[in-house]
This record gives structure tokens, C-alpha cells and sequence, in this order.
């Protein structure tokens, strides 16, 4: 994350059940928050194994780079209602590229930064759940900013635009030694 701090956002846990789960939409994780920061990432802990079949998450790397945040959809794709961003990519916009999958044994764990467009197909196999549990985490220079919503965890303190995530809602669970290089 190239941060000196670590700060958890918030974790939650995503289910896909064998043949009743449907696909998830190519996003960001950043879309959906009111933060401005490079230093934000993801970290999907399989709790089953989980293949293709399974509804394996999907990446397109590098597509963080370009610094855009697109505006987060509903499950039918429309823009959430005051959001901001770039418009959201159209269903299919991502086919043909470089996309990358891992297969993952329960345990195993990938991490990325919140803006990578990432989805997942349902999970087809009927094997079993696709299970994670999910954690997001905060570096040094994430800091509140606006994006026509609320964001979608609860959040019960007033912060302003710009004002840094270093609040106790937020717990520091890792801080470099002073001295030691980021």
C-alpha cells in the first residue's frame, strides 16, 4: 500500500451460493466511498475454494492507473442518484482485454487497489458457496471528499471535505517504526 499507517474501513462478508447467485457488474471498490486516496486497498480472504465456475473475482490490471473514479451503478446499472464520476462502463466493455483470475484455496488471499475494475461471474459450478470475507483499508493519505452521496457504511460523524480518516471509527491496527522506510 506504500503507506506508514493501516487503518481498517470496514470488512463484511460475500456470499455467492451455487446457482443462485448472479454475476457482479465491473467496478471499483472507490466508486462506492466518499475518500480521496491512493493508498486504499481490498483484501478478499477466500473462505471456500474458489475457481472460475465459482464466481472467482476478475481483474483488469492496471486500470487503477489512470486515476479515474467511475460512478458506482445499481444491480440493474444505473447510476446511483447524485453520484459523481466518470460515467460507468457499458456492459462488455472490458471484454477483449487483459483480465487475470486466481483460482484461490480456502485461506489464500488477493489484494488490490480500490480503483481496479474488478467483477465475477455467478457462481455455475453447484460445488459449493464462494464465500470471502472481505476487509478495506485506509492508508496515510486517505481523507474524506464529497461524491453526492452517502456513504454506505455507517458513518455517524460529520467529516469535511478533505479532512483526514485518522478518526477512531476508523482503527489504527498497523504503524511503522519511526525511522523505517515506507
Amino acid at each position: 500500500m506504500g503507506s506508514r499507517t493501516a487503518r481498517l474501513f470496514y470488512d463484511e462478508i460475500i456470499a455467492k451460493p451455487p446457482g443462485a447467485s448472479r454475476p457482479t457488474r465491473w467496478h471499483q471498490d472507490a466508486s462506492h466511498w466518499c475518500i480521496r486516496a491512493e493508498q486504499v486497498c481490498t483484501l478478499w480472504l477466500a473462505l471456500d475454494d474458489t475457481g472460475l465456475g465459482d464466481g472467482a473475482v476478475r481483474y483488469i490490471p492496471g486500470s487503477h492507473a489512470d486515476g479515474r473514479i467511475y460512478r458506482p451503478v445499481d444491480g440493474a446499472g444505473r447510476p446511483w442518484p447524485g453520484s459523481a464520476g466518470d460515467p460507468p462502463p457499458p456492459d462488455g466493455a472490458f471484454e477483449g482485454l487483459y483480465i487475470v483470475s486466481f483460482a484461490l484455496e480456502a485461506g489464500d488471499a488477493a489484494i488490490h487497489q480500490a480503483r481496479v475494475v474488478h467483477g465475477s461471474s455467478a457462481n455455475t459450478a453447484g460445488r459449493h458457496n464462494r464465500r470471502a470475507y472481505v476487509t478495506r483499508w485506509l492508508g496515510d493519505d486517505a481523507v474524506y471528499s464529497w461524491r453526492g452521496f452517502d456513504m454506505p457504511v455507517s458513518v455517524a460523524v460529520p467529516f469535511e471535505e478533505g479532512q483526514p480518516l485518522d478518526h477512531g471509527l476508523f482503527p489504527l491496527l498497523y504503524e511503522q517504526a519511526a525511522g523505517v522506510p515506507a
